[in-house]
């Protein structure tokens, strides 16, 4: 993994049609340009192997072979300096994987890397409890955004509605179906929700 400056990851980004949401300042949020509904999520397994298994399976499906990149929502740095027990746990988890100390901004997982890359996301999913816990993650085709999050689910962020449905199906067919309601009063019910109701 290396670390790659912002402004050169937002270039590369830029080429995808991919930039920060300003509406989500401070904490960048990457959305597809012009911004599509083209999104879905899916809740996390409760329990711990079927959670790391369903994560390693969204991104096996979403880009095997491929380089990724990865970035904190809310920016910064990868293992945060503060005596919070969850950040400190997602700190020794994270420097278990190599990472150094003051890595921060985007990285690059190489390809064929993908158990670093689930190694890097699954304490940040599983133990993170704020915005600046979440993880975004993209593939270098550029065509869908993975990012965990703290309320425990999964979002996927898709440039056609084709990819977006083809997604959902090998997700389905991997024994991981889209959830039939929302998690809590904090989600807003989603146009794809909306059809199956």
């Amino acid at each position: 993994m290396r670390s790659v400056p912002w402004q050169e990851f937002l270039a590369w980004a830029r080429e995808r049609d991919i930039a920060a949401d300003d509406r989500s300042a401070p904490c960048d949020c990457l959305v597809f340009t012009p911004e599509t509904d083209h999104r879905r999520f899916w809740d996390y397994p409760e329990d711990a192997g079927a959670f790391e298994d369903f994560l390693r399976t969204a991104i096996t499906l979403a880009g095997f072979g491929s380089e990724w990149f990865a970035r904190l929502r809310g920016g910064g740095r990868w293992i945060a300096n503060d005596s919070d027990p969850s950040s400190a746990r997602i700190g020794r988890a994270l420097a278990a994987t190599g990472m150094a100390r003051d890595l921060e901004g985007a990285i690059l997982v190489p390809a064929g890397e993908q158990e670093l890359l689930v190694s890097i996301a699954l304490p940040l999913a599983r133990w993170g409890w704020f915005v600046e816990h979440d993880v975004q993650l993209i593939p270098d085709h550029g065509k869908m955004i993975l990012m965990t999050d703290h309320h425990r689910v999964l979002h996927a962020s898709f440039r056609t509605e084709p990819e977006a449905e083809a997604f959902v199906d090998r997700m389905a067919a991997a024994g991981h179906a889209l959830p039939e309601e929302l998690q809590d009063e904090t989600f807003k019910v989603p146009s794809w929700m909306k059809k199956d109701q």
